[in-house]
């Protein structure tokens, strides 16, 4: 009976403790877990910003790259004439002060070379107007001026014969060019008419790319605003 009672208050005794441990146990795994919590919640926090900033960044610079590259409409500018009331509508011809490369440079020099040289009966008046684009006005007048001379092949050829211009070689010194070249006299088979061997001729040319309006077929024909400042033809010496 004795011995009963002794265990019974031993039993009681321990319980106390063992709710103790119990207790402790249980705060400390809570603790754990709100610290984890705060941890992953941190973690998901500085995500989102971080997702936040590269968003914000990439709309800066979206928004940069907009401004840079937006371009103003362009002037519209209409000429009408006053004869026939037919309107055109002129653009301007864009970046005139950029320096364009030599193959540009070389094909315009020798394109005006080859139709200011050359003649031909069925082509003439597209040749001159072309010619008289590509020229301030004192050397497409003075072109035009050659054209109606009594020797120049429109009175001499007309539609018998054509003068076939040949390019040998354009070399350049700043904006300016020297262009040897030969004409020959041919029958409108393309033989030779005059017996003569082809002429050696050396051009000396100033240039320029020029700002402007221009009607669209103009634009077909010099869309670059390419200009003549002076012309100078000398024969060729051979030695």
């Amino acid at each position: 009976m004795t011995l009963l009672n002794d265990t019974k208050t031993s039993a009681e005794a321990s319980s106390p403790r063992d709710a103790t441990r119990a207790f402790f146990r249980a705060a400390k795994q809570f603790e754990k877990s709100r610290i984890e919590d705060v941890l992953k919640t941190s973690k998901l926090a500085w995500g989102l910003a971080g997702v936040g900033a590269l968003i914000g960044a990439l709309g800066t610079a979206a928004a940069t790259v907009a401004v840079v590259y937006r371009r103003d409409p362009e002037p519209l500018v209409m000429q009408v004439d006053g004869a026939t009331g037919v309107t055109n509508v002129l653009r301007s011809v864009k970046d005139a002060n950029d320096r364009y490369d030599e193959v540009n440079d070389r094909y315009w020099i020798g394109r005006y070379v080859l139709m200011r040289e050359g003649y031909d009966w069925f082509t003439i008046s597209d040749t001159v107007e072309a010619v008289k684009l590509m020229s301030d006005e004192p050397i497409g007048r003075e072109f035009y001026e050659l054209v109606q001379q009594p020797g120049a092949p429109l009175s001499q050829l007309k539609d018998r014969g054509k003068v076939v211009p040949k390019i040998v070689s354009i070399t350049f010194v700043g904006d300016t060019a020297q262009v040897r070249f030969t004409t020959e006299v041919q029958n409108l088979g393309g033989d030779n008419s005059d017996g003569l061997k082809a002429l050696g001729w050396i051009a000396t040319i100033a240039y320029k790319y020029e700002s402007g309006y221009m009607t669209d077929q103009q634009r077909l024909i010099n869309p670059l605003g390419f200009k003549v400042q002076s012309y100078r033809k000398d024969p060729e010496v051979v030695r």
